[in-house]
């Protein structure tokens, strides 16, 4: 028991020294010491552990401590640097994306969960302009394609050309530790780049993995729409809507974009899908809101004329009339949208 506790006392209080000549715990000022130890035997980053290593350690000594062997003094420290207005942001970003070892991060409600110290930082970094977030991004994509802030890239960030292999590439990998809803996001970074050659494979992996295709498949299916994709979208009626309809508290986003999906698909067999739909009964096998759903594939039918649609048009356009003068009168006295923006210094995200 003893020999455990010393153990574990000696891990908490120093980092082994690696190549680059890292310090330990016992090596930093005196009265960081017990702030650090904290960190480590904590064992997860939030937020007010990284503004209280901002305020109480100089530049430095966080610039030391990013080459901490330990992976949550590493990461405490350069979250810490990027609150710093004296500290390099964009070198502290850019030279600890190959940083993969995994740390536990606060997530309030949602609790905890393990990041890569790498991913962590590019979600929390903030950028000048979006040339400077080029010099990340070009690195991300080319040299560290694996990180989760690199399938987030795919569909929050511009691409350039000299991507498409790596975000190919992305797209097709097997590897189990990478969620279905990242290869989603490689998917929908596939199709912005508008190769129709690419169509067949993004249509095979949306329907391989149907069962879990969320918001950005549908997004992808609207946005991008294509004959090849109704495979994909009568493999999800009724059963996977049906789930989607009675999630989110019987607000589905997702199976909004279900119907959006379809719609957008400007065909004599959507305008059947989309007719089943309008008169499910019961709409939903749950508690939910139908109106909010219906409300939707008005629109939805309404937005996208087309020779297909006629019959349907001509059966809700009564509806839609009385749905657009609701519309008008909710939105009076609604002012611009605010724009919410982290940083005036650095407006740039990553997402």
């Amino acid at each position: 028991m003893r020999l455990s506790c010393f153990f574990l006392f000696t891990v908490f209080l120093s980092c082994e020294p690696t190549s680059k000549g890292t310090d330990g715990i016992k090596d930093f000022p005196q009265r960081l010491q017990p702030l650090l130890v904290h960190i480590v035997t904590r064992g997860y980053v939030d937020g007010v552990v990284v503004d209280s290593l901002a305020h109480e350690a100089s530049r430095i000594n966080l610039q030391r401590l990013t080459r901490c062997e330990h992976p949550l003094l590493r990461a405490t420290a350069c979250l810490a640097l990027l609150k710093r207005k004296d500290a390099d942001h964009l070198a502290v970003i850019n030279q600890h994306l190959d940083d993969t070892a995994l740390i536990s991060v606060d997530r309030g409600e949602w609790g905890l969960k393990y990041e890569m110290v790498s991913d962590e930082l590019l979600l929390k970094a903030r950028w000048k302009t979006k040339t400077a977030r080029w010099t990340t991004t070009d690195s991300v994509f080319l040299r560290h394609n694996y990180l989760e802030a690199a399938y987030i890239a795919c569909n929050a960030v511009d691409i350039r050309p000299e991507y498409y292999p790596s975000i190919k590439e992305m797209a097709q990998r097997t590897d189990v530790r990478f969620l279905f809803e990242r290869k989603e996001n490689a998917l929908y970074g596939l199709a912005r780049f508008g190769r129709k050659e690419d169509i067949p494979l993004i249509r095979n992996i949306l329907l391989s993995y149907h069962g879990m295709a969320g918001y950005t498949s549908m997004r992808l299916m609207q946005e991008f729409p294509d004959t090849a994709y109704w495979e994909v979208l009568k493999t999800l009626y009724p059963r996977w809507f049906g789930r989607q309809l009675c999630s989110e508290y019987g607000y589905s986003t997702v199976a909004n974009e279900y119907v959006d999906a379809v719609a957008s698909q400007q065909s004599d067999s959507s305008a059947r899908l989309l007719h089943n739909i309008l008169h499910r009964t019961p709409f939903c096998l749950c508690k939910c809101d139908s109106d909010y759903y219906r409300d939707n594939l008005l629109r939805a039918v309404w937005n996208n004329p087309c020779p297909a649609y006629l019959g349907l048009r001509k059966e809700i356009e009564t509806a839609v009339l009385e749905l657009e003068r609701r519309d008008r009168e909710n939105s009076l006295g609604v002012g611009p949208p605010v724009i919410w923006r982290d940083s005036v210094d650095e407006p740039v995200r990553w997402w």
